[in-house]
This record gives C-alpha cells, sequence and structure tokens, in this order.
C-alpha cells in the first residue's frame, strides 16, 4: 500500500508537470486586457495651442487629424484615453508584460515622431483634480519606428528623463510603475513644419502571462520538491512504524512494545500478561506456515476484541514468534482476572482455520508493578516466570506472580545454585534399589538412584530438586554424572558382575532427547568403561513420552540398537494409549506405585488396571515390573497376576553400593524368607 501510494504521487507529479508545460506552451496561462479605443466617453484628442485638430470616429477606432499653422513652439497632437474614472484609482497592469498596438500615422515630413506614455498617478507629483499632472512620472516608449501591428515589450518603457532632471528626482521615484496607470496617450510630438498629421489608433491590448515561465518551472520544482519530502517523511515515518511493528499481525513488536512503554508517565498499578501459544511448531509442521500465520492473526484479534471489553489504557505486543504481550495500565485486580480466564476460555474449544479444526491450549502468567517505565525488565522476567510454570506443569489457567509465587522462584533458585555447588563439591552419590524376580525373588536388576550429601540439600530429596535441574538447564549434567559414575562402579566390579550378573536401570530426563550430544556420550562412555550394552537399562517416565516428537523415537530406536535396554516407568500415568505402544522402542513397562497400592483395597479397579496393563505388555512382547511393593498381599497379588519383576519396601531399601553387593553375594533375607510361601 505504501509503495502503491508513493507511485500514485510520483505519477501526479510527472502528469502535472506534463500538463503545466503543455498548457503553458500553447497560451493556456496567457492573460489579456483590451482597451476600448471606440469609446467617446474615454477617447479624447491631445493638442497644444498652434495645432486645432478634428477626432473621427471610425466604429472600429478613432483617428485624429492635426492641422498646424505655425511651428514657433513645441507643438504635439494625439489621442488620450482614460483608464478609469478617477485619476487616483488607475489600473495595476503589472500583471502585463507587453503591448499588442495596431496604430498608423502620416505627416508631412519623412520621419514622424510618435510615442506612447502611459500616464502614472503619484500622489507625490500628481493632483487629482489636474489631469495635467500625470505627465510627471510619465512612462514612454518611442514608436517611431514602428507601423501598422506590433508587440512591444513593457520593459521597454521608460520614465521621461526631463521632469527627473528638472525636479532633481530621487532613485525610488524615477522607476517605472505600472501599478496604478490613468491614461493612455498616442502622440505625434517634435512636429518641425506645417501641415496635416494624421493618427490612427486601431487596436490597443496588453497581454500578458498568469504565471511566467520562469514561476511556472519555479512552481513545478516546488511541487517535486514539497511532494519528494512529503514521500520521504512518510517513508520515514512507515520505516519508523515497521520498525516497531509486526509485519504479520499489526501489533508492536518486541521494541515497539518496549519504546512505548518507556513513554509511560503514569505511577498507576500496571499488569502485564505474558502469553505462550502451546506447541504451535506443531500447527506448522503439521498443517504449514501459511495456516500457522493465518492462527496468529486470529489470536492476535482475539486478544484485540478481549481487551475492548476493559477499561484502561492497554498495549499489545507480539513479543516473539508464538509469545505475546498485554500491558493494562489502571485496571482492577478483579478486571485483570476477568481477562485472564476470557483469553483462556475463548480457546477451549477448537479453532477453525480452514478447512482444519486447530485445537489449541496457551500458558499464560501475569505479574504487576507500578512506574512500568521504570520496571519494565522486572515485569517481563517476572511475567515469564510465571508463564513457564504454567507451561512447565501443564496448568489449564494462569499464574500470577504473587508473593507465595515469588517464594517458591526463589527456592527453586536456590537450589539449582545447590545442585551447582554439590556437583562442583562432589556431594552426589548413588544407592540402588533391587529388582526382583516376582516367580524366584532373585534380584535381577539394580535401579540407580541419585542422593545428595550436601547439608544445603538436606531435606531436598530427588523428586523436588530434579525438576528444579530440568527446569535451570542442569539436568544433562546431572544425567551424565549418574551414567558415568554407575559404569565406573560396574568398571570397579567387573568381575564380580561377571559371576553374578545384573542390569543396572538408569533413570534419564526426556530432556536427553532433544540432546544432540546424549548418544554420542553414551557410546563413548560404554567404549571408555567397556560396559557390555545389555548391563544397562534406561528409565524414561510416561509422561515424557507424551512430549515426544518422531526425532526423540528415532534417538531411542539408535540406543536400543546399541543393545541397551528401555524401560517405560511409571506406566499409566502419562496416558498413552495401548496402541501408541508399538511406536516407542522400549523393552519394559514399569507399573506406578499408585496402581499398586489399589491391590489390597476393596475397589477392583486397581486390579482390573494392572491386569490390562500385565496382558497389554504380553501382547507386546514386553517385561513388566511392579513399583513401591509394600506388602505381602500386593506381592501375592503381582505374583498371581502374572507381572514379572518387582521392587518396593517389603523387598529392600534402597542401598549403599557395598550393602547392594553383599545382598547379592547372600540374597536370602528375613523378607524374602516369609515371602517364600506365596510362590
Amino acid at each position: 500500500m505504501f509503495l502503491k501510494n508513493n507511485f500514485k504521487l510520483f505519477l501526479f507529479l510527472i502528469v502535472f508537470t506534463f500538463s503545466a508545460v503543455f498548457l503553458y506552451r500553447f497560451g493556456y496561462f496567457d492573460t489579456s486586457l483590451s482597451i476600448p479605443v471606440n469609446d467617446p466617453n474615454t477617447v479624447f484628442s491631445i493638442t497644444s495651442e498652434d495645432v486645432t485638430d478634428s477626432l473621427v470616429d471610425e466604429n472600429s477606432d478613432f483617428k485624429i487629424q492635426c492641422s498646424l499653422d505655425a511651428v514657433e513652439k513645441f507643438n504635439f497632437c494625439g489621442v488620450g484615453i482614460k483608464l478609469s474614472n478617477s485619476m487616483e484609482t488607475g489600473i495595476d497592469i503589472t500583471r502585463f508584460d507587453r503591448l499588442e498596438l495596431e496604430l498608423s500615422y502620416s505627416a508631412p515630413v519623412d520621419r514622424p515622431r510618435v510615442k506612447v506614455s502611459f500616464r502614472n498617478y503619484n500622489p507625490v507629483y500628481s493632483t487629482p483634480t489636474d489631469f495635467t499632472s500625470l505627465k510627471f512620472n510619465t512612462i514612454t516608449f518611442d514608436a517611431s519606428k514602428y507601423d501598422h501591428s506590433f508587440i512591444v515589450s513593457l520593459d521597454f518603457f521608460q520614465v521621461e528623463s526631463w521632469w527627473i532632471d528638472q525636479y532633481n528626482i530621487d532613485f525610488k521615484d524615477s522607476q517605472t510603475d505600472f501599478s496604478n496607470i490613468s491614461r493612455l496617450d498616442f502622440l505625434t510630438y517634435n512636429m518641425p513644419v506645417t501641415g496635416v498629421y494624421e493618427l490612427n489608433v486601431k487596436k490597443v491590448i496588453l497581454r500578458g502571462e498568469r504565471i511566467s515561465e520562469y514561476d511556472l518551472f519555479k512552481l513545478i520544482f516546488t511541487a517535486w520538491l514539497v511532494i519528494g519530502f512529503v514521500v520521504l517523511l512518510r517513508q520515514h515515518n512507515a520505516l519508523k512504524k515497521r520498525s516497531i511493528t509486526d509485519l504479520l499481525t499489526g501489533l508492536y513488536n518486541r521494541r515497539g512494545i518496549q519504546q512505548k512503554l518507556q513513554k509511560i508517565s503514569s505511577d498507576n498499578e500496571v499488569f502485564m500478561f505474558y502469553i505462550n501459544i502451546n506447541e504451535f511448531k506443531k500447527i506448522n509442521d503439521t498443517y504449514g506456515h501459511n495456516v500457522g500465520d493465518k492462527f496468529l492473526i486470529y489470536f492476535s484479534r482475539l486478544i484485540e476484541d478481549k481487551v475492548k471489553g476493559f477499561k484502561g489504557i492497554s498495549h499489545i505486543s507480539r513479543y516473539s514468534g508464538d509469545e505475546f504481550l498485554i500491558v493494562f495500565d489502571n485496571i482492577s485486580e478483579t478486571d485483570m482476572r476477568m481477562l485472564a480466564y476470557s483469553i483462556t476460555a475463548a480457546l477451549k474449544e477448537s479453532v477453525v482455520i480452514d478447512p482444519y479444526k486447530i485445537s489449541v491450549s496457551i500458558s499464560m502468567g501475569v505479574s504487576k508493578t507500578q512506574a512500568v517505565k521504570k520496571n519494565f525488565d522486572t515485569l517481563l522476567a517476572r511475567a515469564g516466570a510465571a508463564m513457564y510454570h504454567v507451561k512447565s506443569n501443564n496448568l489449564l489457567s494462569f499464574q500470577e506472580f504473587d508473593e507465595p509465587f515469588s517464594k517458591n522462584i526463589y527456592f527453586k533458585k536456590k537450589v539449582s545454585e545447590f545442585i551447582k555447588e554439590a556437583l562442583s563439591n562432589d556431594e552426589f552419590y548413588l544407592n540402588y534399589m533391587p529388582i526382583y524376580d516376582t516367580k524366584n525373588l532373585e534380584i535381577k536388576a539394580f535401579e540407580v538412584l541419585l542422593r545428595c550429601s550436601s547439608e544445603s540439600m538436606k531435606g531436598t530429596g530427588p523428586d523436588v530438586f530434579i525438576p528444579i535441574a530440568e527446569e535451570y538447564n542442569l539436568i544433562r549434567v546431572i544425567d551424565l554424572w549418574v551414567i558415568e559414575s554407575t559404569f565406573k562402579n560396574i568398571k570397579n566390579n567387573y568381575d564380580f558382575l561377571m559371576k553374578t550378573p545384573v542390569v543396572f536401570c538408569i533413570n534419564i530426563s526426556s530432556e536427553e532427547l532433544k540432546n544432540p550430544l546424549f548418544k554420542k556420550n553414551l557410546v563413548r562412555l560404554l567404549d571408555e568403561y567397556e560396559i557390555p550394552p545389555e548391563w544397562i537399562e534406561l528409565e524414561l517416565t510416561e509422561t515424557s513420552f507424551v512430549e515426544i516428537d518422531q526425532k526423540s523415537i528415532d534417538v531411542l530406536s539408535e540406543i536400543r540398537t546399541l543393545g541397551v535396554n528401555l524401560s517405560l516407568d511409571d506406566f499409566g500415568t502419562g496416558y498413552i494409549s495401548f496402541n501408541q505402544l508399538i511406536n516407542y522402542p522400549v523393552n519394559n513397562l514399569k507399573i506406578d506405585k499408585s496402581f499398586v497400592d489399589l491391590l489390597e483395597t476393596e475397589n477392583e479397579s486397581g486390579e482390573m488396571i494392572v491386569r490390562a496393563i500385565l496382558s497389554m505388555a504380553d501382547s507386546y512382547e514386553l517385561h513388566t515390573i511392579a513399583e513401591g511393593v509394600e506388602t505381602a498381599e500386593q506381592y501375592a497379588y503381582l505374583l498371581e497376576l502374572g507381572c514379572h519383576y518387582v521392587q518396593g519396601y517389603l523387598l529392600s531399601k534402597p542401598l549403599s553400593w557395598p550393602l547392594a553387593k553383599a545382598l547379592l553375594i547372600e540374597p536370602n533375607t528375613e523378607n524374602l524368607k516369609n515371602l517364600v510361601k506365596f510362590s
């Protein structure tokens, strides 16, 4: 649109320029004033004392015949034309630049003298009641050498010199002045011999131009200059606006919202809504970027529509690809919550982007401050922290950065610092949870569990610090430490484990499936410590499997190709359907403790769920491990239902390696002896 409008302006300039030049060349800017030479009310004769005259009206012109009887004095004869009724209010002919005349004259001499004179009223030298006084400041042209029709430039007219010399006229009053012409005279003068002198005035026309060629081109140049400046100004403003505007949605971009908020002078309480479209990348990957762009435009209009319903000053920004900001000045806490719920609720139903129905959710964080101009970065950081909390915890609503949330953020930050210190000070260690064959109660594997001896981390278990490590991008370092520490232990006990082989089950974060170096590091450590791949099993939670894509599945397939086993931990909590399991290259399913706990209750659904999991695993040729077995009754149920392996406090608590090794050597503990009757 901007380029189109500029093109129209320049096209207008070109048309204007050529049209103006064309009209000028063909006289459309010419102007003229025809002075009547046949009006007896304005035309009169002018003669000296020794001249007799007769004024003849020939309808279209006037002719004067003068007879000179004596040449003793200065004699003259001619025609005068009044140009105004009042001598003081003559006409302004400055708009004309030339005089067109048609006249003829004859005399008893070979070269008669004829002059044309404009009588200019000058209040300094002229008397209103005396037309003769107009002779002062007279502007004259000698027409003696012209005959019949001719055109003379007004630049050729000069002020009579005799009165300048006689009255010692200054420079200012001795210049030609065409602004107040009261009369036009045609005179024969210096009549040297007696006889008849004749002067016939046929046509008098003042001609000029409404605009001169110089002024026309100056006007054209000015038009080009002004419009060029307007175009440059518009372009500057357009580029300035474009630099602060998101081109797709028309909202402010990152720079625009920052500039806008820097100009806010209000010290009112300001709320910032930080919105992220969950899994927007999948929309682009599934439906294409064109549909993704249409959805962003739809979502932008949705936000604008929702904001209109609330009082206050709002500014909306597409802060990044799938992230939006709403900054609201002078809005109440109640309205803030209503707006947040309104936007969230609007996306509960599928959005129709022809021809697709797209299900979308958002994560929203809200923070508040006073004097946003001074605290924009803090406001943004807090709203962002609240938004990422919603996103990472799959919350359905929004999170406000209030005091409890602030304390939680502070706690997480402190724990993340403690994790770094523990890694630096080598304060992490491993415990080993035995996994038993359900039928013969032999130890077949150990689940490797991470523990920390740091005083700072006292009371903060893995269920707390592992999610924090994931949130603060520390989990990859921890996973690598656990794997390498396990491999070192295996290497140190290699001969023993060759005689008493077990599998070491290591929990890894789903973040590793996005880590391009994970497989490479795993292969390197297997080779470095000479670990048989079949001695290793990697465990991932079912909830992490819900979020993985095809690339992550390919990574798992490559790991399994190495000979390393894969286990799906906490099965039943992540909403993976049974028929989806065929897509995941896993060897084992670990039944979550919550289902095991249901086995000895009166609720039959627990047994039905476990039975269904076992049946499904059997159909996919997967081994099953029950977690959290704490009672003999639970064990008896699992044995009866056909679960392959069990682990839990009924059999053993997590052990240090020396105790775990001793248990491998002498496994017949009191607990096992009491359970023999079930097997």
